[in-house]
């Protein structure tokens, strides 16, 4: 109920031309871990009709991940590199059916995952040759 209520108030707002900022991953990322999304981003952007924009941001050095606590200072001062993509139209992913909204949603968030992972981070399975 509280995650509902949650995505109709940040609906509204998207709506009322406000720009609501959503870290995709739900929490910080795990150093060395893949990343994994949660819908909660392309649910509200497929229900409000709005576009997004994915904002990449990277560090030059490990801080403020889920291991780290926030006084842990690195010893080089970071380098943070901010990388601000093309709009994603969150419509494009949907049907005429508001009834497959979730479907939407889970593109969305398969596509928000491609663009954000880098190509040479992206962890492949291993292929096995009988």
């Amino acid at each position: 109920m509280k995650r509902r209520r949650c995505c109709r108030t940040a609906s509204s707002d998207w709506r009322a031309a406000d720009n609501i900022l959503i870290f995709p991953e739900g929490t910080r990322t795990r150093y060395g871990h893949p990343l994994t999304l949660q819908r909660g981003a392309a649910n509200i952007a497929v229900r409000a009709g709005c576009d997004l924009r994915v904002v990449h941001i990277t560090c030059s050095q490990r801080m403020l991940d889920k291991q780290s606590r926030w006084y842990q200072i690195p010893p080089v001062k970071p380098l943070f590199t901010v990388r601000v993509q093309t709009r994603i139209d969150s419509q494009s992913f949907c049907e005429s059916n508001p009834d497959a909204q979730p479907l939407a949603a889970r593109r969305l968030t398969r596509h928000l995952q491609q663009a954000l992972v880098p190509p040479e981070q992206v962890r492949r399975k291993p292929v096995w040759i009988h």
